[in-house]
């Protein structure tokens, strides 16, 4: 009986043990898992990093180069505006002076022709001069007055000639300033159209990506600036009194193109298209259902998270009017902003609020600081776009963004 005893105590213990062994093992196979997951998600991560610091970096270089493209179609179009000026001046003048022109021509022939017909009367009057010796005395007087008006008529006529060889050489002076500035003209349509075309482009894409109608949103921004007119309806005017011009209805296309990109820039003013966090931050989570990090539940998850420093500053992504600026269930210190187009934007868990209800604020102003009031795990920025009150991902906007900014 002891032996068996023995042996059954060897057998458990050997059991034991090697159960030991076993959750030993699994264990350590757990451990290398979650350090080969830990490792893959931190890897993830810094993709994203590099990613998002990539996308940055476009972002800046296009916002440098859309800063450019429109310093230069404001230098080009006032340069435009000038010579436009001062080509219709110039055509006004050369108008009065072909006018004088026209005037010296008939003078000209007018005093030609009374010549003509005071040479015949004189030839006649000395034809008759043999047939009316008794009148000799009244026919020498009348000779004088007749040779007297010849004279004269021919005086007038070089003085009119001399009047139309000045004109013709400030007729020549003008057409060739007219030729050096419609060349000058031609290099900065160019110039302008190229700007233009490059800005277009892009602008019509990125707007177009927001789901917006862009067309009806430039109508709308159009009837807001209806006050607003200066070179285009200079142009237009122009171009619709003289419509055998084909410069005139190119540069009133042109002007309508600049209208156009203006109208754009605007509306990329008024949709949040900014970068709600200035600084570094990391994309915690995004938009739609996820797990609730409190309950481990699924739950929609209305916006998207931006993980960052406390105090990191927080940007208003579009121009728009602030009608909540206050502690909220669950957000914590919120800011609300109502921006154009029945597009309102949502600032969750922060620190600080600088702003108050009725402020205005522009594109890339602070309006508050990175915190983790309310419902929150950490430091983070919870960031909401509602589109006629519905939830809508953050995400379309900002990836727009990279072609605007």
């Amino acid at each position: 009986m002891l032996a068996g005893g023995t042996a059954l105590g060897a057998v458990a213990l050997v059991s034991a043990v090697g159960a030991a062994l076993l959750a030993g093992v699994e264990r350590d196979r757990a451990a290398r898992d979650l350090a080969v997951m830990r490792a893959a998600y931190e890897a993830r991560i810094a993709a994203l990093a590099a990613e998002r610091d990539d996308a940055r970096g476009t972002v800046s270089a296009l916002h440098r180069r859309v800063e450019e493209a429109t310093r230069q179609l404001a230098l080009t179009q006032a340069e435009l505006v000038t010579a436009l000026e001062a080509e219709r001046a110039r055509s006004l003048t050369l108008a009065a002076v072909r006018r004088n022109l026209a005037e010296a021509v008939r003078a000209r022939d007018l005093a030609e022709r009374e010549r003509e017909a005071l040479a015949l009367r004189l030839a006649a009057l000395e034809g008759d001069l043999s047939r009316r010796a008794g009148s000799e005395n009244d026919l020498s007087q009348t000779l004088g007055a007749v040779s007297a008006a010849l004279a004269d008529s021919i005086r007038r006529r070089e003085a009119a000639e001399a009047r139309l060889s000045e004109l013709n050489a400030e007729i020549a002076a003008l057409e060739e300033r007219n030729r050096i500035d419609a060349q000058r003209m031609e290099r900065a349509i160019g110039r302008i159209e190229e700007a233009v075309l490059f800005s277009l482009g892009r602008m019509q894409t990125a707007l177009a990506a927001t789901g917006f109608d862009v067309e009806e949103m430039l109508a709308s921004l159009r009837e807001s600036h209806s006050g607003q007119g200066g070179p285009l309806l200079v142009l237009a005017s122009a171009a619709a009194e003289d419509e055998t011009d084909p410069q005139l209805g190119r540069l009133a296309a042109l002007m309508a193109d600049l209208e156009r990109v203006e109208l754009m820039r605007v509306a990329s003013a008024k949709l949040p298209l900014a970068v709600p966090v200035k600084g570094s931050f990391r994309f915690t989570s995004g938009f739609g259902t996820r797990k609730d990090p409190r309950t481990g539940r699924p739950r929609r998850h209305e916006g998207i998270d931006l993980a960052g420093a406390r105090g990191t500053p927080i940007l208003a992504t579009a121009e728009g009017t602030v009608v909540y600026a206050g502690r909220m269930s669950g957000y914590g210190n919120v800011i609300k902003i109502r921006h154009a187009f029945g597009v309102e934007t949502v600032y969750g868990h922060l620190s600080r609020i600088r702003v108050k209800v009725g402020d205005k604020v522009v594109q890339g102003e602070h309006i508050g600081d990175m915190g983790s009031t309310g419902r929150s795990t950490g430091t983070h920025l919870h960031y909401e776009v509602r589109l006629n009150g519905n939830p809508v991902n953050p995400m379309t906007y900002l990836k727009a963004a990279r072609d605007v900014l």
